[in-house]
């Protein structure tokens, strides 16, 4: 059963009818991999680990620069230069010391790669920014017969999709990738087109939500 403290700690969502101490062992016993600690990642990372999932790992290999600070919201200030991976891990230890969370500092590049990495985990979150990397997670995703849960956000705007889940569609089959490299390079990035802190912010949150349900 659970603990006299995570009674207390999770004690909110325990009562809720669909969730109750049984739902609470199992999102204890989930893992899930999320790919990118920016904007979305921060988000999904923080509210999945004060949810309690058992077990996290955060991949990305870029560094948290002053840029980043307004909208995500996992890295604090004094982590500037730091991985953007280990900066949303430390964070998500600080939030539950219960759970183990585990950085990747790493750039994802092929579809084997991120296959085998798939592996060990229950769900896949894809917080990324760029297309090219958004269906190698697909592919990948289908290889390693995972669910992924696909987010994204530019401007004022966000998508939020589930994939591979249980028969359903993939990526590329309900948006076929453009034929051309260069259109597909042609996508609006949050650095030519901006976006806003809050709107990453719902995103990433109701991510975490599927990621959850």
């Amino acid at each position: 059963g659970l603990t006299r403290r995570e009674v207390g700690q999770y004690g909110r969502q325990l009562v809720l009818p669909k969730l109750g101490p049984e739902g609470q062992r199992e999102i204890s016993r989930g893992s899930v991999l999320i790919v990118g600690a920016g904007g979305l990642g921060c988000p999904v990372a923080m509210y999945l680990a004060a949810a309690g999932i058992g077990r996290l790992a955060i991949v990305d290999g870029d560094h948290v620069e002053d840029s980043n600070l307004h909208r995500q919201i996992g890295h604090p200030w004094r982590n500037v230069g730091k991985s953007k991976a280990v900066s949303l891990a430390e964070t998500c230890r600080e939030r539950n010391p219960n759970i183990c969370v585990e950085a990747h500092v790493k750039r994802i590049v092929g579809t084997e790669e991120a296959a085998f990495l798939m592996q060990s985990y229950d769900v896949v979150v894809d917080c990324t920014d760029a297309p090219r990397i958004r269906y190698l997670l697909n592919d990948a995703a289908v290889a390693a017969g995972k669910p992924l849960v696909a987010a994204s956000s530019v401007a004022l705007y966000g998508q939020l999709a589930i994939y591979n889940f249980e028969g359903g569609p993939c990526l590329r089959s309900v948006f076929p990738p453009p034929t051309a490299e260069a259109d597909l390079a042609q996508v609006a990035s949050c650095e030519e087109s901006g976006v806003l802190g809050p709107v990453v912010g719902v995103i990433g949150s109701m991510a975490a939500l599927e990621v959850m349900k």
